[in-house]
């Protein structure tokens, strides 16, 4: 989605009290109309989530990598 097309859709989900994983294929494609199918599912919060995996990235294999790294940390504490 091209960044002008990100920021209506991020105003449009503002206007309609809505997060903006909520808004429908409709509602995208009035900002424009080339957005498909496959944009809507990558607005869910988990898959923007997972979709960071470099290293320290809120990805959900990245987080249990920190809190194994904490688990030894702490546990070298006492």
């Amino acid at each position: 989605m091209p960044t002008t097309s990100q920021g209506d859709a991020v105003n449009l989900a503002e206007q309609k009290c809505l997060d903006i994983s909520e808004l429908s294929l409709a509602d995208l494609q009035s900002i424009d109309e080339r957005i498909g199918e496959g944009v809507v599912a990558l607005l869910d919060n988990r898959a923007s989530m997972n979709a960071r995996v470099s290293e320290g990235g809120t990805a959900t294999v990245r987080t249990l990598e920190q809190v194994e790294s904490l688990k030894v940390w702490l546990s070298k504490q006492n």
